[in-house]
């Protein structure tokens, strides 16, 4: 029943063999994110965040991130704690992008590295998370790795570790 909403509605906001009806298109949307449909929460959520054939409203949007981010939806932890962070609540944002972290979410791994070292002053734990995601050849961690490295903050200097992760983003980089 909920699947049927769901690609119901993404039929209509798509206009797959069918006119493009976005407005329609959330109706369904939401009634398969109100009957539990992660799916759906998280593309009616972003629907409402963006105005996106809708009227925007940010307050349902953060609503709707949260109840996936709570039944374990990466993206929706990834958006809410981005939308948590615009609002000033880092320990919320904080927590989300841990989470979404652990999960192997490239950005939020970033995000939560960054959040470590800037606000919280975790040098440790953001060079951790910086590797795990400077692994996965994400480039601002590389950097900010390298430059851990190379400068000791928080973590013992180690200049081979950071010319490695250097050459990385020289061989990475656009």
């Amino acid at each position: 029943h909920v699947n049927s909403m769901h690609d119901y509605a993404f039929i209509l906001y798509n206009g797959e063999g069918i006119s493009m009806n976005k407005e329609e298109a959330s109706k369904y949307f939401q009634m398969a994110a109100d009957n539990g449909y992660v799916k759906s929460m998280v593309v009616y959520a972003l629907m409402l965040l963006n105005g996106d054939g809708i009227q925007a409203n940010k307050e349902k949007s953060i609503h709707y991130f949260k109840s996936a981010a709570e039944k374990n939806d990466t993206e929706a932890m990834y958006n809410y704690a981005w939308l948590m962070k615009s609002r000033g609540k880092n320990k919320e944002s904080f927590k989300y992008f841990k989470m979404a972290a652990d999960k192997g979410h490239i950005e939020s791994i970033f995000n939560y590295a960054w959040m470590n070292q800037e606000l919280f002053e975790n040098s440790l734990e953001a060079a951790k998370y910086y590797k795990i995601a400077a692994d996965k050849h994400h480039l601002d961690s590389i950097i900010n790795y390298a430059i851990m490295n190379e400068k000791g903050e928080g973590i013992p200097i180690n200049i081979n570790e950071a010319i490695k992760y250097y050459k990385l983003g020289a061989n990475e980089g656009d």
